[in-house]
């Protein structure tokens, strides 16, 4: 789904997971198929909105 998403429409994923058993795994081929960013930040939400 993610990958049409972003072939058929051009929406782009990003995930910031916040728990510490996130599966980023999963979380970072979500977002490289639909071309977004996974933002592994921790506790410093703050870093994401820098970006």
């Amino acid at each position: 789904m993610a990958a049409h998403a972003w072939l058929k429409y051009g929406i782009r994923i990003y995930a910031v997971p916040y728990e510490d058993d996130s599966d980023l795994e999963t979380l970072q081929k979500i977002t490289e198929a639909a071309n977004g960013v996974l933002y592994d930040v921790g506790t410093n939400m703050s870093k994401v909105y820098d970006e």
